[in-house]
C-alpha cells in the first residue's frame, strides 16, 4: 500500500521515538504518516517457536505524546514469509492494554509462533474516544528461532524382541538297514524243500506197503 512520505511529520515523529526512554538496541521501529511505533518482544526480542512470547507496540503520535490502547481501535495481523496478496493472516491474537518499562496502557499482544522463520507483524488502528491521529498502518519483520519442542531429537530406534537361542539339533538313529545278500550267496532254504518233499513221499511209500502186508 502506497504510504505518502512527510519529510516533516517523519522526522518529528523518528525524533519523539528517539527521546523517548531508550528500550533496547534490539527494538524495532516503524512510521506511517503521524503515527508511529516502537515493538519489543519479550523475552529479549528473540521470540523461539513454540514458546509464549509478548510484544507491545509504543505508539506515539506526532510530537511524542504516547496513544494508548484506550483511545486506538487497534488490530495485530501476524503472517508468515514468503506471503502471497491472497494469504490470510496466520494470527490475529487480541490486544491488551500493559504497562513496559515507562509506557502506561500501550498496546500488546501474547503470541505463540508455530515454527522457526521470519514473520510480519502488521499492527493498523484507528483513533476513538475523540483521539486526535490518523489511521495507519506498520509493518514489523520478525525473526522466530527454533525452540525447545522444535530442537532435533534422536531418531527413535525401531525395538526388535529377543528371539529364543537355537536349540541343538538332535541327531536321530539311524534306521537299521538289513545287510545285503550278495547274489552269489547260498540259499539254504532252497535246499531244505526238496529234502522235506522227498522224505514225506519215503513216508507215504512205507505207510501204503504195511497196508498192504
Amino acid at each position: 500500500m502506497f504510504r505518502p512520505f512527510h519529510p516533516v511529520s517523519s522526522v518529528a515523529i523518528g525524533l519523539s521515538l528517539a527521546l523517548l526512554p531508550p528500550p533496547g538496541l534490539a527494538h524495532q521501529m516503524d512510521i506511517s504518516d503521524q503515527v508511529g511505533a516502537m515493538l519489543h518482544i519479550e523475552p529479549a526480542d528473540n521470540p523461539r517457536a513454540g514458546e509464549k512470547a509478548l510484544a507491545w507496540f509504543a505508539l506515539t503520535r506526532k510530537g511524542g505524546a504516547i496513544i494508548p490502547l484506550s483511545q486506538c481501535q487497534c488490530e495485530l495481523q501476524v503472517y508468515r514469509q514468503p506471503r502471497r496478496s491472497q494469504d490470510v493472516p496466520l494470527l490475529m491474537p487480541a490486544l491488551k492494554a500493559v504497562a513496559a518499562e515507562s509506557y502506561q496502557g500501550i498496546p500488546a499482544a501474547e503470541l505463540i509462533f508455530p515454527q522457526p522463520g521470519i514473520y510480519d507483524l502488521e499492527l493498523q488502528g484507528k483513533p476513538i474516544a475523540g483521539a486526535s491521529f490518523k489511521p495507519f498502518q506498520l509493518k514489523f519483520t520478525v525473526t522466530v528461532a527454533t525452540g525447545v519442542s522444535h530442537s532435533a531429537s534422536p531418531v527413535p530406534q525401531p525395538e526388535f524382541a529377543a528371539s529364543p537361542a537355537p536349540q541343538a539339533a538332535v541327531p536321530s538313529p539311524a534306521p537299521t538297514v538289513a545287510p545285503a545278500q550278495s547274489p552269489h550267496a547260498f540259499d539254504y532254504r532252497l535246499a531244505v524243500i526238496p529234502l522235506l518233499i522227498a522224505g514225506l513221499g519215503i513216508s507215504g511209500f512205507m505207510l501204503m506197503g504195511r497196508k498192504q502186508n
